[in-house]
């Protein structure tokens, strides 16, 4: 796996759990129709940064904040201090080889992505939701909006339990070798 600081494009290579495994799903929603969305969300946040004197949000700190939580533009910009704080943290999780907090990391992530910068759908909340009810830890990937949950458990039986409720074709299941 490796560690990516898009801040200063430094990289490092770090552990994977061995005995864990990724399942992506691909729900078909197509992308066709997404420019827009994606656009706003980059504006909303070039927005914010530009009213507050920098370029990009990247360059700013968190406690120059102030969060009002019924403002689009409030929501996307404490989604993406939040989504900074939990990459930091899943870091160290995998770090520590400390799997349940990599996963409690992952939802917490995921509802963040769902509840502030709302780019999820009924279909992937549903599928999100269904693979959190077989004990799995699972988030929208990808750009959101029209994307896909990823999963990641450790029970191989869990992409059976996708695969049986939205087709083999739709779901794969993906084994990573740790090490650095």
């Amino acid at each position: 796996v490796v560690y990516i600081d898009y801040a200063n494009l430094d990289w490092e290579k770090i552990p994977w759990f061995d005995e864990y495994f990724l399942v992506t799903l691909s729900l078909d929603t197509g992308h066709e129709d997404l420019d827009a969305m994606y656009n706003q969300v980059k504006s909303d946040l070039d927005i914010v940064a530009y009213s507050l004197g920098c370029k990009h949000m990247n360059k700013m700190l968190q406690n120059k904040f102030k969060y009002n939580l019924n403002d689009r533009k409030s929501q996307r910009k404490k989604f993406f201090f939040d989504e900074y704080k939990w990459l930091q943290y899943a870091k160290n999780a995998l770090l520590s080889n400390d799997p349940d907090t990599f996963g409690r990391l992952i939802n917490e992530s995921g509802n963040g992505s769902r509840d502030l910068l709302k780019n999820t759908n009924q279909q992937i909340d549903e599928a999100v939701s269904i693979a959190r009810s077989i004990g799995a830890y699972a988030r929208v990937h990808g750009g959101g909006f029209k994307g896909g949950p990823i999963v990641f458990t450790k029970d191989s039986k869990v992409g059976q339990v996708l695969s049986n409720i939205y087709g083999s074709n739709q779901v794969s299941i993906h084994k990573i070798r740790g090490g650095v």
